[in-house]
């Protein structure tokens, strides 16, 4: 059987911390390729993980090998992404993309409907879905029922996100190559293009994580936030009111999380730091009046970028959708409502 072969469009930081590993690490496909204009980063990347291929930039890669690899996984700067991921969905490629899909509800559209008319699809990359404990917690959720649920609460505290990583390569040697940055909403004023582009960058993880968990979109009802998109924000899910407690600040522990309260119990789902390696979410449940009635699930060792590149794996051996295509761009149409607030 022949493995799938897989290319990388940028080698930076967090392809380097999560995305290389998991997928060197995987026995069901190859890294054959590699696209990068930094000279030295990507030798070295190539060197490390035995890539035969190395090119300066996406289309060198597309236009040069489009038969020789499967799948692309496109780690880049925000701005840069959109352009990469459409050119590759147009050579007939599978795409795994890092977060937010756009910067723009508008182009995010076009791409959904290139999907379409494709046989290949994308995936974005909101690893918590792929974690054990927040699937352990979506199948309580759909046992239990929407109609028993009162109020749901979720909180982001960004803190020191990266767990303080080490040993990521660094290089020096760069070569001039044309690109395309991705424009923001022409509604959106320049001042608040930071605090948009942030909120889509941390935020959307936990609002994109509620709505997988419910399977259902979010309706935003208000908001009290800064032009970072910290603060308080009120929506609705399946009739059932949702509270977002969102603060990037100095912080150093990370925390975020989602909280169910029903009528006789509390069921607590505690996220951490995104790139610590093998500690998967945890699930508590507070049942009855008695404080002493607490059971805690814990999942065996796992990473949610480990397990997400093994469903990327998964999604390019299967019929194309737009699922997860429509899951992202409902995270850039919700940043554009909240930040249409400050307006």
């Amino acid at each position: 059987m022949t493995l799938p072969r897989v290319a990388f469009v940028g080698c930076g930081f967090v392809a380097q911390q999560c995305h290389l590993p998991s997928f060197a690490s995987l026995d069901s496909c190859l890294i054959t390729h590699i696209a990068d204009p930094c000279i030295d980063l990507r030798q070295n990347i190539s060197m490390k993980y035995g890539v035969q291929f190395q090119f300066n930039d996406h289309m060198s890669l597309l236009t040069h090998q489009p038969s020789g690899f499967d799948a692309v996984v496109v780690t880049l700067p925000r701005k840069l992404t959109y352009k990469v991921v459409s050119d590759c969905v147009d050579y007939g490629k599978w795409v795994l993309t890092e977060k937010p899909l756009s910067l723009n509800s508008n182009i995010s559209n076009s791409l959904l409907t290139k999907v379409k008319s494709s046989n290949v699809s994308v995936m974005t990359g909101y690893m918590r879905q792929h974690d054990e404990g927040v699937n352990a917690f979506r199948k309580i959720i759909c046992d239990l029922g929407t109609d028993s649920i009162t109020s749901i609460k979720a909180h982001s505290h960004m803190g020191n996100s990266y767990a303080s990583p080490f040993g990521d390569i660094k290089g020096s040697q760069f070569t001039q190559i044309n690109y395309t940055e991705q424009k923001f909403p022409e509604w959106l004023p320049t001042d608040q293009y930071f605090g948009f582009e942030q909120f889509l960058n941390v935020f959307s993880h936990i609002t994109h994580l509620v709505e997988y968990i419910f399977d259902s979109p979010l309706t935003l009802i208000s908001a009290q936030v800064n032009q970072n998109g910290e603060g308080l924000i009120l929506c609705n899910i399946l009739d059932i009111p949702v509270c977002f407690e969102l603060l990037r600040g100095q912080q150093h522990e990370w925390r975020e999380g989602i909280s169910i309260l029903t009528k006789t119990e509390q069921i607590s789902l505690d996220l951490p730091p995104a790139f610590l390696r093998n500690v998967p979410s945890t699930v508590t449940r507070k049942e009855g009046s008695s404080s002493t009635c607490i059971s805690q699930y814990i999942p065996n060792w796992s990473w949610a970028f480990r397990n997400q590149a093994i469903a990327f794996l998964d999604f390019i051996s299967s019929t194309p959708s737009t699922t997860d295509v429509e899951r992202a761009l409902r995270q850039v149409v919700f940043a554009e409502k909240l930040f249409q607030h400050f307006i």
